[in-house]
């Protein structure tokens, strides 16, 4: 079983699920407005939103002016509106004009669905997600609001604008989880596919409906950060423009981080090129605006810094060192990766092959669970059986995998070993499971053939 226990098929992108009425034009800066917002403004907002030039001065509401502003500064290019087709439809059907609206949706909207009547799969879905939301919060949030957010960060949109609890409760857990490590986020994931599972009345293909790299995207990618339309205070555009750099310095912080890590675990040493000074330095200025913005300096949660970033905007100030800053760090950031991802293995261009070379079999000894004899199985390469896109490149799952029927009482007994690559080239971890038999641990035998030989 690979880690997430989906077929072993070719990875399908999780937007082969999905389909956009238009390309998002700015995907750094696109924003999904919630359904409740929506449908709160009548039919009189909507003709000011749309038609009216003086809107801000017939409109005397500031959440009813802000989602104007909003809208217009979609119909100017300021930012990139992306609404599912649940939001449309419940809209659309409270605005006059209809085609007057279509059209203008049609010229400067991006509209989000599922494909080849995949909805009631991405209903249950949300459902699923929202019982793991239950078992592990003890509060279950509102489906249609889930659904609208996967869609959302299928999309790659980065922010949702609303004020509903029920998007920010899911927000919030999605960010907690990520906080748990690998295997917690596994367990997470496991708790959502039995619960898609036990919904779906009938058997569904993951071929075409790829749910484990949709939950992939959904624990381990970017996701929509809940951004309130009341703090906005009109300046949708100008404040997703601002944050942008403190954002990236933010990332790359992370990343480099995450690789300087990698090199201490495996003692390696770093580049000699590579320059401390640009990530002090950067990291001074995180850290000053995370004070600004009321979070602690060492808070390593980019979605929540995000979140404030946005909400907090006036409470923190650009620096005209920023820029500058930034590209430094770039630069830094690529000297490790350049570093990190180089050939280490000589002879070989990748672990595959080595594995392939070095390590086609390994051997162990099992106890069988019927008849307690022990006896040996060999586990045979089969090769990388999953990529799933993360942070750092991909995550390669290589496989070894035995079987053989115990010579006391033919018990059929299965040993799989399972070791993830990540970034690329570098071992990151590895699990051992058994089928019909127990390990035996102090008398393990993990032995290596070459094809070589």
């Amino acid at each position: 079983m690979n880690s997430l226990g989906a077929a072993r098929t070719v990875p399908i992108p999780p937007e082969a699920c999905i389909t956009l009425s238009k390309p998002l034009v700015l995907e750094d800066r696109t924003v999904m407005v919630d359904t409740n917002y929506l449908t709160a403004l009548n039919a009189k907002d909507i003709m000011a939103m749309l038609f009216d030039k003086d809107y801000e001065k017939s409109i005397s509401n500031p959440f009813k002016q802000q989602m104007c502003k909003i809208f217009r500064d979609a119909f100017g290019g300021s930012i990139s509106l992306c609404l599912s087709n649940l939001i449309l439809g419940e809209f659309i059907g409270a605005g006059p004009r209809k085609v007057e609206l279509a059209e203008l949706y049609r010229r400067y909207i991006s509209v989000v669905e599922p494909k080849d009547n995949l909805e009631t799969c991405f209903f249950n879905l949300a459902a699923a997600i929202d019982a793991a939301l239950v078992e592990t919060t003890g509060e279950a949030g509102d489906i249609k609001d889930t659904y609208s957010y996967m869609l959302a960060s299928l999309a790659h949109i980065r922010y949702f604008v609303t004020e509903d609890s029920d998007i920010r409760r899911l927000y919030s857990y999605l960010a907690a989880v990520r906080i748990d490590g690998y295997k917690a986020i596994e367990g997470h994931i496991r708790t959502v596919r039995k619960a898609f599972g036990t919904l779906c009345k009938s058997k569904f293909s993951e071929d075409v409906f790829p749910i484990g790299n949709i939950l992939e995207r959904l624990y381990w990618g970017p996701i929509p950060t809940p951004i309130s339309v009341v703090e906005l205070k009109n300046a949708l555009a100008d404040v997703l423009t601002k944050t942008e750099t403190i954002l990236v310095m933010q990332e790359s912080l992370s990343r480099i981080d995450s690789i300087l890590a990698t090199l201490r675990d495996s003692e390696t040493e770093r580049p000699k090129e590579f320059d401390e000074t640009p990530c002090s330095a950067a990291r001074n200025r995180v850290e000053s605006v995370a004070k600004c913005i009321g979070l602690p300096p060492e808070n390593g949660n980019i979605e929540m810094f995000r979140v404030g970033l946005v909400e907090k905007e006036s409470s923190w100030a650009e620096d005209q060192d920023d820029k500058k800053l930034s590209d430094a760090l770039a630069v830094q950031l690529e000297i490790l990766e350049h570093f990190l991802l180089a050939d280490e293995d000589e002879g070989y261009d990748t672990l595959e092959e080595r594995y392939n070379a070095e390590e086609f079999t390994k051997v162990y000894l099992v106890k069988c669970d019927d008849c307690e004899k022990e006896s040996d199985v060999e586990a045979y390469y089969q090769g990388v059986t999953l990529v799933e896109p993360r942070e750092m490149g991909p995550q390669s799952t290589h496989e070894w995998e035995g079987d053989v029927d115990c010579p006391n009482c033919k018990n059929e007994l299965h040993v799989e070993y399972t070791r993830w690559e990540y970034p690329m080239n570098w071992f990151n971890d590895d699990e051992l499971e058994t089928d019909g038999c127990s390990l035996v641990p102090e008398k393990r035998r993990d032995r290596s053939q070459t094809t070589l030989d």
